[in-house]
């Protein structure tokens, strides 16, 4: 009996081991990594039950039916002016709503293997300048002591990093030429040269862009890849990451109106 006793008492506590180790796991991994920047998933896309459209009589079937009026041209877009960022929207890290800018980092973890950091941060200003097809100016700011990820102690551990009262910011180069400014709906491809300046270093980028006309506002969307070294920016170290690559993908949502 006492032999049985003592083979339930051990196995008791290695399940609770087991349990242990698990939840320790399960703790530094996360849930489901939020998905990268898309603008089409940005816009809105509407109510799902959508009204039908009427049924347009044919004239060839239905002699007495009267041809509908030619559809009027689209107007010229005008969207000369300042706009500015819009954070009203709701942020959500993980759904990737709102206005936000962030980091995707790969990492290695002891025990669970390759996943992906991703951290955001809906604490941003900015704007931009139009000029009739053209985008002059571009000033981003995201404060960096507001980024979040899925969790709390890495986030401390980023902080600490970067410093209190840490920012990115870019600013635009070149001056962007459009062919025309897009419609509603319609989404422009760009790549524009500019500066990213994060804490106190500076650096030339090149950022990939995709802006769409979302209603009376404007949505973009885009991410650069960088060398975290290029801005003497250590990798944060924890005993259960094995690795972290120290090559990060910054990437941004925003949303922006006339202001």
């Amino acid at each position: 009996m006492a032999d049985s006793s003592r083979i339930r008492t051990l196995v008791l506590v290695a399940i609770a081991g087991v349990a242990v180790v698990v939840t320790a796991l399960l703790w530094w991994s996360g849930g489901d990594m939020p998905e990268a920047v898309d603008v089409a998933r940005s816009v809105d896309e509407g109510p799902e039950d959508a009204p039908e459209e009427p049924d347009v009589p044919d004239p060839a079937e239905d002699p007495g039916t009267e041809a509908p009026d030619a559809e009027e041209p689209v107007a010229d877009v005008d969207a000369s002016g300042r706009w500015v960022v819009d954070t009203s929207r709701p942020f959500d890290r993980e759904a990737g709503s709102g206005t936000f800018v962030g980091y995707r980092v790969d990492e290695e973890l002891a025990n669970v293997g390759f996943t992906t950091a991703v951290g955001r941060t809906p604490d941003v200003e900015g704007h931009l300048e139009v000029e009739g097809t053209r985008i002059t100016e571009v000033r981003v700011l995201a404060r960096l002591d507001a980024l979040e990820s899925d969790r709390s102690m890495r986030d401390g551990r980023v902080r600490s990093t970067l410093g209190p009262d840490a920012t990115a910011e870019f600013t635009l180069g070149d001056a962007l030429e459009l062919d025309a400014v897009p419609a509603e709906g319609d989404a422009v491809e760009l790549t524009a040269s500019g500066i990213l300046r994060i804490r106190d270093v500076s650096r030339e980028v090149s950022v990939d862009l995709v802006v769409e006309v979302d209603g009376d506002g404007v949505v973009v969307t885009g991410s650069t890849v960088i060398l975290l070294d290029d801005f003497e920016v250590q990798v944060p170290s924890a005993s259960r990451v094995l690795s972290a690559s120290d090559e990060a993908t910054i990437e941004w949502q925003l949303f922006l109106v006339r202001g």
